[in-house]
This record gives structure tokens, sequence and C-alpha cells, in this order.
């Protein structure tokens, strides 16, 4: 098992993840891709167990519960369904978020990654720069002309905790700022949002956490300082999310929504805020070091999506 600062840092990050998510869908949709999978946001906060926003503890590769020495991983998401009873892949699904390749550097960090659309055609990349080889100190991103699209930058503090990130435009102009501070035990405490563009909203993110270091609570302020959303998470076992709530206090709306992981921490099912049972699930096929390489999506038992990873291995 885990120390409990590690599984803080991951779940902690996980909240990072989201956040870079959210500012990632922005990019994509203002330049007119629609992208497909709602479950982008769980899979972040659930599976992500080993992950930190704090201190670097562990590697991508660690990040991404990969197993043995990795050079690079492809992955694409098809379109699926049954002909004469037999599973078949159809054609590729537009989501860049998820059809990707990934290098890694010889410490397991990513030191590229490239993102594809339904043609399989370039979209855009990033390339990440460290410090040691370890810390990241700047991520640029590019698009399919290798025009820098954007840059952050990210700073750390003397535990070598991640202090701030810092997201610029192609013209170097400072859309948003996130800053954040640590309790004495190095959990994630609070992130302050300062941004310049009015297209970032929340001005603040709050964490508790239980005896075990893992978030409990999240609290989402808007930039009037009103508390806009609480995010209430629990955990099985193993230390992955299986119940997420979502109050929001100016909508005045809750959701609720179950997960259930394998003991790889594979997201298995899944339980939407409007279903009494779990109506998504998901089977894996593994190569000879325990990593998947195909995973089958269902919905109420009808196939719907297949992803396959393509592992190369030192």
């Amino acid at each position: 098992m885990e120390a409990a600062t590690t599984r803080q840092q991951n779940v902690t990050s996980s909240t990072h993840n989201k956040i870079g998510t959210q500012r990632l869908l922005f990019n994509v949709w203002k330049r007119g891709i629609v992208l497909w999978g709602s479950l982008v946001v769980v899979l972040f906060l659930g599976a992500f167990k080993g992950k930190t926003i704090g201190n670097a503890v562990a590697s991508d590769l660690e990040k991404m519960r990969l197993k043995g020495a990795i050079k690079s991983i492809s992955q694409r998401v098809y379109d699926a369904g049954k002909k004469n009873g037999i599973i078949k892949k159809r054609h590729l699904m537009l989501d860049p978020l998820e059809n990707w390749d990934i290098e890694f550097n010889k410490k397991g960090y990513i030191q590229e990654k490239k993102c594809y659309d339904a043609a399989n055609e370039l979209i855009f990349y990033y390339e990440y720069k460290y410090k040691k080889k370890r810390l990241l100190v700047k991520k640029n991103m590019y698009d399919h002309r290798n025009y820098r699209i954007e840059q952050v930058a990210y700073v750390y503090n003397g535990f070598g905790e991640l202090a701030a990130e810092s997201i610029y435009g192609a013209d170097n102009t400072l859309l948003v700022r996130y800053i954040h501070t640590y309790s004495p035990k190095g959990l994630l405490k609070e992130t302050d949002v300062h941004a310049p563009s009015s297209r970032y909203t929340a001005s603040k993110y709050e964490f508790v956490y239980n005896k075990k270091g893992l978030v409990v609570e999240e609290y989402t302020y808007n930039n009037k300082d009103q508390l806009h959303q609480t995010n209430y998470y629990s955990y099985d076992k193993n230390d992955y999310v299986k119940e997420h709530t979502i109050k929001n206090h100016l909508d005045n709306f809750t959701f609720t929504s179950y997960s259930r992981y394998d003991e790889r921490g594979n997201l298995i099912t899944y339980q939407a805020p409007a279903e009494k049972e779990p109506l998504t699930s998901y089977t894996y096929t593994f190569d000879e070091h325990g990593n998947w390489t195909c995973q089958t999506h269902y919905k109420k038992g009808s196939v719907q999506q297949i992803i396959e990873r393509s592992i190369v291995y030192d």
C-alpha cells in the first residue's frame, strides 16, 4: 500500500488534471472541434493513483500505472458495434484528448505528446521540458503547423512542491495563473486563480482531506468569491473514488455518480447521476507486462467504443 502522502498527492493532482482538462477542452472547443467522451474528468480523478500536484513523487509512467521500461505508447479510440455477433471496430472517433502518441524519457516522464483527429491526422502536440529530468518547468503546445499555441510555465517552492503555473497564449500574453499553497504535511490546501482573461471564471479551489490524506471535499469559488460548487468524494478499499457528488450552490442542483475499479485501478463500471444502476461498463485485455492494450466500452450491454494501445518497450 502506498504512503498516505502519496495517495493524497495523487488525488489532489487529479483535481489539477481536471482543471487542465477543462482548459484544454476550452482551447479545443474554440478551434471548432467537437469532443467525445463525457467521462474524461471521472477517469482522471478516479484512476490516476500516484499522481502529484505537489512534490514530484511519481513518474508519468507510474501515474499512468504502466509497468516495465516503456519508450512510447500510442492510443486510439474507435466507434464499435457488433456484426453477426462479433465485436467490430468501425471508425476512429474525433477525440483529440484520447487519440494520442506519448514518448517518455529515461526517467519515465513524458517528453512529447501528440494528439490526433478522426482522420488520424495531427491536430496539436506538446513538448515538455524538465529540471534535472524530474521537475516539469515548461510545457509548450503547438498546432500541426508547428505554431506555438500555448505555453505553461511551472515554478516550485523550496520543498519541491508545485507553487505556481502560468499559462501564456500564442502572443505570450498571460491567460491565467494558478497559485498553490500547502499544509505543513505537504497537502494541497488551496489553489488561487488569477485570470486577466474573462474566459476563466473560477477564482479559488479549497481542499479537505481524510486521515489517509485523500481529498473528501473540494470547494470551488467564482470570481465574486461566492461558493459555486462543492465536490464530495468517497473511496473504496484501494483508495479509488467510488462515489462523487457534485453540489452546485448557485444553480441549486446535486448530482451523484458511482464508479467501480478493479484491483489494478481500471474503471470497470460507471453509474451516471440519472441512472438507478451502472449502465456503463468496461472490459480489458492485458499484455505480458500487465498493461492493458484494449479497452471495450459497453452501454446497457451494447458495445460503444474500443480503445487500443500500442506499447513500445525499451
